[in-house]
């Protein structure tokens, strides 16, 4: 499964960015493919026939529901996967979004929460991304005990001690979040180099970020069931933030070398996104 912020798509460098999109998304191969930064319905039919279909004929797109701002879209492998609700969250700026799949070979279903937290440092947006994340604590916490779901998206968190990412991992209740990884304090710092996903760019174009690659925006957090064996689980040691070396810190992605992907996917990840992908 694959969490990629696509950097306001459409917009009008769709047909630019596509080829970038598919050099990426062929290599990773993700069964499931959840997206933040979509705009419309025109942009997820675009995407789905001028991105995924070429790499594979079986990808099929997930109900897309509009929203406030920029919107969460789904695809999956229509072999391995059915699909069942999109269920829109309301936040006051962007709808978080709850996609249930059953695996057709297993009958486990697996809810996955797109979200697109509130943007920038400071503790007024810490605060309104703590109400966000409040809202769906609220969901997983009325879920039956040892559910399947995970959160993915782009949290916009700069460390372990914001609030809204205490809330997430807060155990007292039981619709808890884990993360994989135990990184305490600020993520922006060069000891953290190969967990960052924002930005791949060191200049502005397509109105994207620009800072390099050193924040650590882009997250998977798994349910308690989810990171135990059995059913559907984690596969140990497979996380992957799609590109990162741990060489790049405040630079671009594809500045040679890059020791994850080389050159060409470096490439193609620089230019479709101002965010990489995990999976």
């Amino acid at each position: 499964i694959m969490s990629y912020n696509a950097l306001n798509y459409p917009g009008s460098t769709a047909s630019v960015r596509n080829p970038y999109f598919t050099t990426v998304i062929s290599n990773a191969n993700p069964d499931i493919l959840v997206m933040q930064e979509m705009t419309s319905q025109t942009g997820v039919n675009g995407f789905l026939t001028n991105v995924l279909l070429p790499i594979n004929t079986n990808y099929t797109a997930g109900t897309f529901l509009d929203g406030p701002d920029t919107d969460n879209a789904i695809f999956f492998k229509s072999n391995y996967f059915s699909f069942i609700s999109n269920t829109v969250i309301p936040t006051t700026l962007r709808d978080i979004n709850e996609f249930k799949l059953v695996n057709i070979a297993t009958s486990d279903t697996l809810r996955i929460y797109s979200v697109h937290l509130k943007a920038s440092s400071g503790s007024t947006n810490e605060q309104q991304r703590l109400a966000e994340v409040t809202i769906l604590r609220n969901i997983t916490d009325a879920l039956p005990s040892y559910s399947d779901f995970i959160v993915c998206g782009d949290f916009n968190l700069y460390g372990s001690t914001e609030p809204a990412y205490q809330k997430l991992l807060d155990q007292s209740t039981q619709g808890y979040f884990i993360d994989l990884f135990n990184m305490p304090g600020t993520w922006n710092n060069s000891s953290y180099a190969q967990y960052h996903t924002q930005s791949p760019r060191t200049r502005q174009f397509g109105g994207g970020a620009n800072g390099g690659m050193d924040d650590r925006f882009d997250l998977i957090l798994f349910s308690q069931a989810v990171f135990e064996a059995g059913d559907i689980s984690y596969v140990p040691n497979s996380y992957t933030a799609y590109g990162n070396d741990g060489l790049h810190y405040n630079d671009s992605i594809n500045r040679p070398p890059n020791n994850a992907v080389g050159q060409t996917i470096a490439d193609a990840i620089h230019y479709a996104s101002d965010h990489i992908p995990v999976f």
